[in-house]
């Protein structure tokens, strides 16, 4: 019977487990970087906040340990005994936990329609619905991938895991919805605060690409292992594409986090204060004429925190005053 075995290949199985872990070392680099600029900066953020970046920091550390745990199991330990890959080992498994819990924190902030933009949190989306049904896809996510790791324990091989496929390709697929929708609502909320204001709505432009482009990556990550799972079950491609689910999320949100100072400086080159006078034009065109009395209307605009990025719910705001001034001249 043992011969009739099939030992598994180790290019597709062992070698992109290995690659995977690579490429998850990389980010979890680029997350500590990040991290570690976003502590240094984010003096005015509330604790309670700065608190949950450092957990997050430290879950994805231990989702790193995990990884490296599993792959010492196979590589090394298990070096003479490739038929080791038929089963599943503890570590590749608890690392779905916190892959899940990672993922669905990042996207939990969110689905109350919050996002952070600014010292606090922007709000993302108004409509009640949005927010319920990204909070619904969401919750779907995290309960199908939890799910799919407890039972996987019990099925205790990744040939028994077409067993409970249907919970894998569920997680997956929500965490395409809900990144889909957060960038959306995004997109949405952002568009109906344009003023017609060339530079500031261009301002609008860039918050939004960078919206669709923190979801994007991730949706194109979830969705190649959503694939590569449906195509090849029994390798470990999509393991060492699910290797770096995580540190892509956590990465993006870092990334978000540290840009605001530079968006900020952004919109502040461009709105500034937004305030000007034309009392000087008008004073100097009324003291040239010689009429005996003149009433000059003229408008004073003073554009108030177009675009503020603490604040993002507000709609811009311009108030006008007008100022009227009346000279005198007699003549000679």
């Amino acid at each position: 019977m043992a011969s009739r075995l099939r030992i598994p290949n180790l290019d597709t199985t062992l070698g992109a487990a290995f690659l995977g872990s690579i490429f998850a070392a990389v980010l979890y680099g680029g997350v500590c970087i990040q991290s570690f600029i976003y502590f240094r900066r984010s003096k005015t953020d509330r604790i309670y906040f700065r608190a949950i970046i450092g957990a997050l920091w430290a879950l994805d550390s231990l989702h790193l340990a995990f990884v490296t745990h599993a792959l010492y199991y196979y590589l090394i330990k298990n070096y003479s005994n490739p038929l080791a890959l038929l089963s599943l080992n503890w570590s590749i498994m608890s690392q779905v936990y916190v892959t899940d819990l990672l993922s669905e924190s990042l996207e939990a902030s969110v689905s109350s329609s919050y996002v952070p933009t600014g010292s606090d949190l922007a709000v993302v989306s108004h409509n009640i619905f949005v927010v319920v049904l990204i909070a619904l896809t969401t919750l779907l996510t995290f309960s199908s991938g939890i799910a799919f790791g407890i039972l996987g324990w019990e099925e205790g091989t990744f040939a028994r895991l077409h067993n409970i496929s249907y919970l894998m390709y569920t997680s997956l697929a929500s965490a395409v919805a809900a990144d889909v929708l957060i960038a959306t609502s995004i997109c949405v909320s952002l568009s109906r605060s344009r003023t017609g204001f060339k530079k500031t709505d261009s301002m609008v432009t860039v918050l939004m690409l960078y919206a669709i482009n923190s979801s994007g990556l991730t949706s194109i990550c979830s969705l190649a292992c959503f694939i590569t799972y449906a195509i090849w079950p029994l390798e470990f491609i999509f393991i060492a594409i699910y290797f770096c689910l995580s540190k892509l999320f956590l990465n993006s949100l870092l990334a978000m986090l540290n840009g605001r100072t530079s968006l900020k400086n952004k919109v502040t080159l461009v709105t500034g204060d937004g305030s000007f006078n034309l009392s000087t034009n008008v004073s100097s065109k009324l003291s040239s004429q010689s009429a005996s009395t003149k009433a000059v209307d003229y408008p004073s605009f003073a554009s108030k925190d177009m675009y503020a990025m603490d604040n993002v719910q507000k709609s811009p705001t311009m108030a006008i005053t007008v100022n009227r001034h009346v000279e005198t001249s007699s003549a000679v």
